[in-house]
């Protein structure tokens, strides 16, 4: 077994230790971020959709598929809900390094530039406010595994670039 498999199964293993077991937000999961998208903001509708339509349970034991399909939905959790599916996300790209499954992680990951866009800087920063100590370093390591690892083909040097530019950005200097 080669040195970057198994340092791909020590990661998900390290992301599991360093999340563990969170509250699963009842307030609004994937389905509700996926209706914000719509407009919808109210929060009893968020938590109704939440109820009924979302997984509840583990992190690790949302389906892929799941995942896969409300991606979109990362833009629009809170900070309960990025640290509830943010390992879940980062485990499945690990399993399955494609493009559509780690380019949206990536984008979630960059706070942006400091200074360029302040309301988007403060928003990522109220979002990512549970990502501390621990998790945010199985943050970094995760990007850094990135790139060390051959990704697609496709935009793999933009998005490698994209990567250094995020691992420099304050917001991930431990």
């Amino acid at each position: 077994m080669n040195k970057l498999v198994n340092s791909r199964k020590q990661l998900i293993n390290e992301i599991r230790a360093a999340f563990g077991p969170i509250t699963f937000p009842t307030h609004q999961g994937l389905r509700a971020a996926m209706a914000g998208d719509d407009w919808v903001s109210d929060p009893e509708t968020l938590a109704q959709i939440t109820a009924k339509e979302d997984i509840h349970g583990e992190w690790w034991e949302i389906p892929e598929e799941e995942l896969k399909s409300c991606t979109l939905a990362l833009f629009y959790l809170d900070a309960s809900g990025i640290e509830f599916y943010l390992p879940a996300y980062l485990s499945m790209t690990l399993q399955d390094l494609k493009y559509e499954n780690y380019n949206h992680i990536v984008f979630l990951l960059d706070p942006g530039a400091e200074g360029e866009d302040e309301e988007l800087y403060e928003y990522f920063c109220q979002q990512f406010e549970k990502i501390t100590k621990g998790k945010k370093k199985v943050c970094i390591k995760f990007l850094e595994y990135l790139l060390e690892t051959k990704l697609d083909q496709y935009c793999e040097s933009e998005t490698k670039q994209e990567i250094e530019n995020i691992l420099v950005r304050d917001f991930w200097q431990i």
